[in-house]
């Protein structure tokens, strides 16, 4: 529940105060690691220069930055908003605030954050949107603290979004994730198992299937390669349909899922891992 409410304010805080003087019209140079060919390693350079804080804007001195999937697409020019280089990736991390802009007040300097920067976390220093960013209950107390809560928004904010908002899951359903042992499909796990549902947790090694499993998954089920085979194995979990599916994977498997569904069953498709 914690997770949840920390994820969901990032999107809905309200900004209000000043940008101290020392930083108006300034700029910031920072390390980071830049994708300067897409495709290619990222380089890590000294020299990177941010704009200081605008109006609704926080410059976070980053202690920790989350790794997505979204990223890895990014940095190959896959991903649906292309970007082109020279670019910092890297959509959440964890923080300082250093400094604020014009109308934030939520947050001060000094204070531990998480943060939405969408691109630019892969850096010493990030400016990111001060609804985007969300005062941690206490201050991390060690890189472990800080590297958990720099992963926690894109995960468990899109789990969240996919189970309660979208699929409406509800306590007793009989849930099916597939990634099950990624980032978004272990969040997703906990997520319905903590609201007292059955999951199913759809993987592609028995080392996945235990990671799943341990996050509270019910029962595993490898994908294989025979989609039809796939469904039996689920038919055979789940008798009466699957009423949740969050599936992250998509492909020649998608099908089969949505053949597996119960009636009035709702299927949520979070991404394309495999194509």
């Amino acid at each position: 529940m914690l997770a949840m409410r920390i994820a969901s304010r990032v999107a809905r805080t309200a900004i209000r105060a000043r940008t101290p003087p020392a930083l108006r019209s300034r700029t910031i140079t920072t390390t980071a690691a830049v994708c300067t060919e897409l495709g290619a390693p990222l380089t890590v350079r000294d020299d990177w220069t941010l704009a200081a804080p605008g109006p609704g804007e926080v410059l976070v001195e980053t202690r920790a930055a989350g790794l997505n999937f979204a990223e890895v697409l990014q940095t190959k020019g896959l991903y649906q908003e292309r970007l082109e280089p020279p670019f910092v990736p890297g959509n959440e991390c964890s923080g300082t605030v250093e400094a604020v802009g014009a109308g934030v007040a939520h947050v001060k300097a000094g204070d531990a954050v998480i943060a939405l920067p969408r691109g630019g976390a892969w850096a010493r220093h990030c400016v990111v949107s001060g609804a985007a960013v969300a005062p941690l209950p206490k201050p991390p107390s060690s890189d472990a603290e800080w590297r958990q809560a720099a992963s926690l928004a894109v995960a468990y904010g899109t789990a969240d979004m996919a189970l309660r908002r979208r699929a409406r899951m509800s306590e007793g359903e009989t849930v099916l994730i597939t990634a099950a042992a990624g980032g978004v499909g272990l969040a997703a796990v906990e997520l319905a198992a903590q609201a007292g549902c059955n999951v199913i947790a759809a993987t592609g090694s028995p080392e996945k299937a235990e990671i799943a499993l341990a996050a509270g998954a019910a029962a595993a089920v490898s994908y294989g390669d025979d989609p039809r085979a796939f469904r039996e194995h689920v038919k055979e979990l789940a008798p009466g349909g699957v009423d949740v599916a969050v599936d992250m994977v998509g492909g020649p498997h998608l099908e089969a899922i949505v053949r597996s569904m119960a009636f009035d069953g709702r299927c949520v498709v979070v991404g394309f891992a495999s194509g």
